[in-house]
């Protein structure tokens, strides 16, 4: 990939997916790719975690900010960053999945750190700031370098932090131990006569305790616990006990400029295995798929090979409905559309 940075926004690709050209249905071929998600803007307390995230010469570049208190404090972390005394637990998960290896999410940095203000013991240490950090030439601190307990395996992560009377900033820079950036989450591809999905994206989780009685970072609540399949739930350990979750998608929630905030309890309300849970409101993704192949294609895409699926308000739609080929004869030998 070049040097040249590669923004990827939600304004960025309503110019490139969202032109207003509806098209006649051509004959899909082999190679031709869909998306495996479709986006929606987020809203409610779902999307509370703004972020924008950005790759450059092989690194990542991610910015989240939060209001410091929100009105559901049973779901979100809630900072005080005035008093030096207080500090709040997080851990960080950096899932690098190049090449679309679902198995590099795994080997995750279980380590715990703190974050508090520019005076307190904390690990991250948040600044004080005037205005908005944009950028990391913004943030005055000195970075936290995460210590992943299996270094070969785990991307290392720099850590910024600063806050202003109203937000709290965390950017996260990273290099990608595969080189470039995976966008491709569960894409559908076409090999001439049948769809199958693959590949994974990159993501930053990262995770802050709210009153759980055993934190130990990542590693007390992550896939532990009983599920059907492999890899474990991702719980608390004692009923009446939250984590709050920032959970950074480069698919499926950078295009929308958020980062999905979501939390962990101890039991599921309904007596289900759901015990991560999103924050009241809506995610900005839902899945693209209709039994074996995708449920939506891109409206102005033809050639199927759009990066994201952006659904927008009736009127507007850039997620149109799933077609079959057809000619005159009535022959769909070509595919799905």
């Amino acid at each position: 990939m070049s040097g040249k940075t590669v923004w990827i926004s939600f304004w960025v690709f309503c110019l490139s997916l969202c032109a207003l050209v509806v098209w006649a249905a051509g004959t899909w071929t082999a190679g031709d790719t869909v998306p495996g998600n479709v986006l929606s803007p987020a809203y409610g307390s779902r999307g509370d975690v703004k972020a924008a995230g950005s790759f450059a010469a092989g690194e990542w570049t991610v910015l989240m900010s939060r209001r410091l208190t929100t009105i559901l404090p049973t779901q979100d972390v809630q900072f005080d960053l005035s008093d030096p005394g207080n500090l709040y637990p997080f851990s960080v998960a950096v899932f690098d999945n190049s090449g679309g290896n679902p198995t590099t999410m795994f080997p995750q940095d279980t380590s715990s750190y703190s974050l508090g203000n520019a005076g307190s013991t904390a690990d991250l240490k948040a600044v004080l700031v005037a205005s908005p950090p944009q950028s990391v030439a913004d943030f005055p601190g000195s970075p936290l370098v995460t210590s992943p307990l299996v270094p070969l395996d785990v991307a290392q992560a720099s850590l910024y932090a600063a806050y202003d009377a109203k937000n709290i900033y965390i950017l996260a820079k990273w290099t990608d131990m595969g080189g470039e950036a995976s966008l491709a989450k569960s894409q559908w591809t076409f090999d001439g006569t049948d769809w199958s999905q693959s590949g994974n994206e990159d993501r930053i989780a990262i995770l802050f305790n709210i009153n759980a009685s055993d934190w130990a970072g990542c590693s007390s609540f992550c896939h532990v616990g009983e599920e059907p399949g492999e890899g474990g739930r991702m719980r608390t350990n004692f009923p009446g006990q939250t984590v709050d979750m920032w959970h950074w998608k480069s698919a499926r929630s950078n295009p929308m400029r958020v980062a999905d905030d979501k939390h962990f309890i101890y039991d599921a309300p309904d007596g289900g295995m759901k015990t991560r849970k999103g924050d009241d409101g809506n995610a900005v993704d839902s899945s693209n798929k209709e039994l074996l192949a995708p449920k939506y294609m891109a409206e102005n895409d033809p050639g199927a090979n759009a990066t994201f699926l952006i659904n927008m308000p009736p009127g507007a739609a850039r997620a149109v409905p799933f077609e079959l080929d057809t000619d005159d004869e009535g022959d769909d030998e070509g595919g799905p559309v």
